[in-house]
């Protein structure tokens, strides 16, 4: 499997960074968006489950995260990070990665992944996957607390506080979460603006859910401590599209990716998205 790096610029010029990975005799390209204070680097093992079919997968850092610019954490305006996505498809398309394109969301980065698809259309996706996408919080935010977020953002929207993520809830997989701690690229941090775009692009999202007609696979956690599944369900059932799946994985936590017995999320994957490869 061939891997390669590169940077493009963002809408408003941030550098950015993303990478390959291609295999021999690819039948297709996986766009990868990955959740809060993550980088692309977290889905190896996602990637090394799909190569064996032919996928080659495309990661790219958002900004304020891993390799890319900006301050971490940190967002002007939750679309920003669409208006990024945008380009590096067009990126996509000038690299010569092999096609089907497909965009696949992981939790913040499938809230990302729909908010694009409701501002810009499918992108020339033939199809979307969204895993454990975050479309609601698990644990809902006191009001106090939403309620300094919002006073304080008109004076600082770019503070940053802890994103009170916790490791142990993400995967059973004692192995890989105690590894978290140690990255370097990744982060704890949530700016206020962020936050607040974050709570805005769920109503838009489950508002809108309707306007969607791409064919879409969603994957959820049985068991998922950080996101919510019934906002998740709630967005499933309001969708336009004609073909959509969905399924749950019991007792599974928040990254189902790097869950234990995830090898059975990757079949599943694959098999929805097989589905939409011309073959020869």
């Amino acid at each position: 499997m061939q891997r390669k790096e590169g940077h493009f610029r963002g809408f408003d010029g941030t550098e950015l960074f993303y990478q390959t990975w291609e295999p021999t005799n690819s039948c297709g390209t996986i766009v990868i968006t990955h959740g809060l204070a993550e980088h692309s680097e977290c889905y190896q093992r996602l990637v090394d489950g799909m190569a064996p079919n032919g996928w080659t997968c495309l990661g790219w850092d958002m900004r304020g995260h891993g390799r890319s610019e900006g301050k971490r954490g940190a967002v002007k305006n939750f679309d920003d990070y669409s208006n990024d996505l945008k380009i590096l498809v067009e990126v996509l398309n000038k690299v010569n990665l092999p096609k089907p394109y497909f965009l696949l969301g992981h939790s913040m980065g499938g809230l990302v992944t729909a908010n694009t698809l409701l501002k810009f259309g499918d992108l020339g996706a033939k199809a979307i996957a969204l895993s454990s996408p975050l479309f609601g919080i698990a644990m809902p935010v006191p009001a106090i607390k939403d309620m300094a977020a919002r006073l304080l953002s008109s004076w600082i929207p770019s503070l940053t506080l802890n994103n009170e993520i916790v490791y142990e809830n993400l995967t059973h997989d004692e192995a890989i979460y105690k590894t978290y701690d140690r990255d370097p690229l990744r982060h704890d941090k949530i700016s206020l603006a962020l936050y607040l775009g974050m709570i805005d692009s769920f109503n838009f999202v489950l508002l809108n859910a309707s306007k969607i007609h791409v064919p879409i696979f969603i994957q959820l956690a049985g068991d998922d401590k950080v996101t919510s599944r019934k906002a998740a369900e709630r967005f499933y059932e309001r969708l336009g599209s004609q073909r959509k799946d969905l399924v749950v994985y019991k007792d599974y936590y928040h990254e189902i990716f790097n869950e234990v017995g995830r090898e059975k999320v990757y079949t599943d994957l694959n098999n929805f998205l097989k589905g939409f490869v011309t073959t020869s």
